[in-house]
């Protein structure tokens, strides 16, 4: 492998092949192979755009102890992947949702669809999908572009940049033959002064003659077309643009973008007239359709429409009326419509893009007569629960990939009972949210209002100390919906206003404001706050708990000058934290005060097992401590023990657990002991209060997790809407991804003093683990470390109590 600096700060890896000519099946050379990646460096950040094989990888120790994030521009190698991820636990891969589809590695992944800004470290990098799920990737900061499907060279050189070869002709030999495989044009602006190819020398020179080779269409074969034809003058312009993007990642289609506020009505009609399908992006225009897509349509004739396809984007329709009539005018002319129409009010916000992209993608798979690989497909998360569109790549709450994913049903609702009711909703957290679901799936026309003293819009809670750095690089992601999805509900949403008191005899709250809401319906969501133990110094600057997004803004305050941390807790929240803070380059130390971490979910076999795994990453963890006090003067210097021992610490975090919230609910007569009491029905001891999430217990038990709060909030909301659905208490996992591995513990673990019979199978080799526990011959419990792939078949033995001849 060689490998040279291009820039500062930037090299390229290649593996040069000069007797290779037969490659991936069926491409051919006639002068060897260069295969190339790349690897950009700053202070903190590492980043590998592509991949080479693993073994190659290997050599080059210097990847290993600080790359960050790795970019599929292509498929890429996933042997590499699961091996870079072996030596760089935390590493995040991004690529195209059809790329992520192959990785089967346990790491965080970034999804890219159409065009993406991603701000790492010191630069900022613009990624865009094409066809077939490769990537184009452009850093103005250093005018230059790397290019997973354009702009390459099936050739082999001692030189790595084209400047230096001397032998053009095998060159550009080489490279049409790269264009015949990979004829995607990408546009290279003018301020790009280095392409960067996934195959042959970096492009130094020469790069408009290689853009006009991408030109010459005599040797492509013929290709589906597509006229995307809108009015750039209106906001239908930025659906049309992302339906186009879809289409260029569903496969080998030429895409013709008309915009007709800049292109000539007589060209846009040709080009409609030769396509193969029709886009049309269409919008009002003072309360009319666009005059100007409306002629396109209607001067086509059948002749030029029979047998061809459709899709429209309705932008600003105020009324169906319009859509139908051009919808049945196209069907006239002889199109056929597979997909639904597409309608946006208000403006294109990222949902409904995202929206537009995958309409485009689905378009293009009709157009192809090819599946739509990406058919939303609802999946539930084993680690958290929730359940989502499969096409996301990833899980929306904790970031996990599909491989920790299992296939999941939308529950079905038959009832239905449209009232004037005002359902109030205290708190801004998932139960709150999924009661808000559950009552509009049932009753179309009450008044839905949820009052949260947070300003934020709900947020998926758990990424908080998952994902440090997308919380702090680009917090709106963490959003549970964007606006527009209460807005369709009619939910009303009242952000930053604290709830007083509750009158139950009035039915009516009082907000910090003076503001008396009168309700019919309350539903109790206020879930919980951390709880901190009365150290000594606790209060002094540096100090923090992590439960809202204000709490990871004043982290980041402080991760500028840090280098040191301490966080206090050894549960599976101070745990991800700590993997976090250590992923940002801090030295850290975990302090638990019981004997050993996760105490209450796994044994103490597996807890030693994780806990060397986190020592040999370089971040102690101390059990059985007790601590004396948090050490400097306002602000934090260390923390000390009862023993004398103090460790350094420019920011601690505590992390102890989680108290109900039930102040509120104890002034108001309502039945309390550590959490809000209910029944099966979410019924609290107070008539028309329902209460659900980390707050409430049944049966005595408050598991505060995500997967927990969410259903109790739709049992919450469906009883108040009047269908009498009942929560049952289910045994759930325990799972924690930190440090590079992962643990999943459900079930019986030998905690509650039976005669067990254990089962232990480590592979040593590969740092895995399988322990079980039985009652006779029944399973209870099982933990399992760093073997992912058995989560949904050891939930189902657990849950089925397997007898031990079904599984050994």
């Amino acid at each position: 492998m060689e490998m040279r600096e291009l820039l500062p700060g930037f090299r390229m890896l290649s593996d040069v092949r000069k007797d290779l000519r037969i490659f991936q099946g069926d491409s051919y050379t006639d002068s060897g192979l260069m295969t190339n990646a790349y690897l950009i460096t700053d202070k903190n950040n590492a980043i590998l755009f592509g991949t080479l094989p693993a073994g190659e990888m290997e050599r080059q120790q210097f990847v290993g102890k600080k790359l960050t994030y790795i970019s599929f521009c292509q498929r890429g190698d996933v042997n590499t992947i699961a091996f870079l991820n072996s030596i760089c636990p935390e590493l995040t891969v991004i690529g195209s949702a059809m790329a992520l589809l192959t990785v089967d590695t346990p790491c965080k992944k970034i999804c890219i669809r159409g065009r993406k800004v991603l701000r790492i470290g010191e630069r900022t990098y613009v990624f865009q999908s094409g066809n077939g799920g490769n990537l184009l990737v452009s850093c103005e900061d250093i005018r230059t572009v790397i290019s997973g499907s354009a702009y390459g060279s099936y050739c082999a050189y001692d030189e790595l940049l084209l400047s230096g070869i001397r032998d053009k002709t095998g060159y550009y030999r080489g490279a049409k033959n790269y264009r015949r495989d990979n004829p995607t044009r990408w546009e290279i602006t003018d301020n790009v002064k280095l392409i960067c190819p996934l195959y042959g020398p970096a492009v130094d020179t020469n790069l408009g003659e290689l853009a006009d080779l991408y030109t010459d269409n005599r040797e492509k074969p013929a290709r589906l077309q597509v006229a995307v034809v809108y009015d750039g003058q209106t906001d239908i312009c930025r659906l049309a643009q992302k339906a186009a993007d879809g289409l260029r990642e569903s496969g080998e289609i030429e895409i013709h973008e008309l915009d007709l506020s800049e292109i000539n009505r007589d060209q846009v009609l040709a080009a409609a007239r030769q396509a193969d399908a029709l886009l049309l992006g269409c919008a009002e225009v003072n309360g009319t359709v666009s005059k100007a897509v409306m002629d396109i349509v209607t001067s086509l004739g059948a002749d030029n429409c029979k047998g061809k396809l459709a899709c429209v984007l309705w932008a600003e329709a105020s009324s169906r009326c319009d859509a139908e009539r051009l919808s049945d005018f196209l069907k006239r002319l002889g199109f056929s419509l597979p997909c639904p129409e597409l309608h946006c009010t208000g403006k294109p916000d990222e949902e409904m893009q995202n929206a537009a992209f995958e309409q485009g993608f689905a378009f293009g798979c009709h157009l192809q007569r090819i599946p739509n690989p990406r058919a939303p497909k609802l999946v539930k998360c084993l680690v958290c629960g929730e359940v989502f569109d499969a096409s996301l790549g990833i899980c929306p709450v904790c970031g996990v990939g599909l491989d920790r994913c299992i296939p999941a049903g939308e529950d079905a609702v038959t009832y239905s009972c449209d009232t004037d009711r005002h359902y109030l909703i205290i708190g801004g957290g998932i139960a709150g949210v999924c009661a808000a679901e559950a009552i509009r799936k049932r009753d179309k026309t009450g008044t839905i209002e949820i009052i949260s003293a947070e300003p934020e819009l709900p947020i998926n809670r758990p990424m908080l100390t998952k994902n440090l750095r997308m919380c702090l690089d680009r917090p709106e992601e963490l959003a549970v919906h964007d606006l527009t999805w209460y807005d369709e509900r009619n939910i009303r949403l009242r952000l930053g206003k604290h709830v007083l008191s509750i009158d139950p005899v009035n039915h009516a709250v009082l907000l910090d404001s003076g503001e008396e809401t009168r309700y019919d319906k309350l539903i109790y969501a206020l879930g919980g706050e951390c709880f901190v133990p009365p150290f000594k110094g606790a209060n002094k600057k540096g100090v923090l708990s992590i439960r809202h997004l204000s709490d990871v803004a004043a982290l980041e305050n402080l991760l500028r000058d840090a280098k040191n941390a301490v966080v206090i807790g050894g549960g599976v929240l101070g745990l991800e934290a700590a993997s976090e803070l250590h992923r940002f380059g801090l030295k850290v130390t975990v302090l638990e005060s019981a004997p050993q971490i996760c105490g209450r979910q796994i044994d103490e076999k597996n807890a030693s097992a994780f806990r060397r795994i986190m020592e040999r990453m370089g971040v102690p963890c101390c059990e059985g401590i007790s601590i004396s006090e948090i050490c400097g003067d306002e602000r934090v210097s260390g923390v000390r023990l009862n023993d004398g021992r103090e460790y350094p610490a420019d920011l601690v975090v505590i992390s102890c657990g989680v108290r109900s919230s039930i102040a509120l609910a104890q002034t108001a007569g309502i039945r309390v002991d550590r959490s809000v009491v209910v029944d099966q029905h979410m019924n609290t001891s107070v008539e028309d209060i329902y209460a659900c999430g980390d707050c409430a217990a049944f049966d005595g038990i408050n598991l505060q997790l995500w997967a927990e709060a969410g259903e109790q909030g739709k049992v919450a909301g469906a009883n108040a809407a009047g269908e009498p659905l009942c929560f049952a208490n289910k045994p759930l996992g325990f799972s924690l991804a930190a440090f590079g591995a992962s643990l999943f513990a459900l079930g019986d673990v030998g905690k509650q003093g039976k005669t067990y019979r254990t089962v232990e199978l480590t592979d040593s080799v590969r740092g895995k683990a399988e322990s079980y526990w039985f009652a006779g011959s029944r399973l209870e419990g099982a933990i399992l470390l760093n073997h992912d792939e058995k989560i949904d078949s050891i939930s189902t033995a657990v849950s089925s109590h397997a007898r031990y001849d079904e599984l050994f």
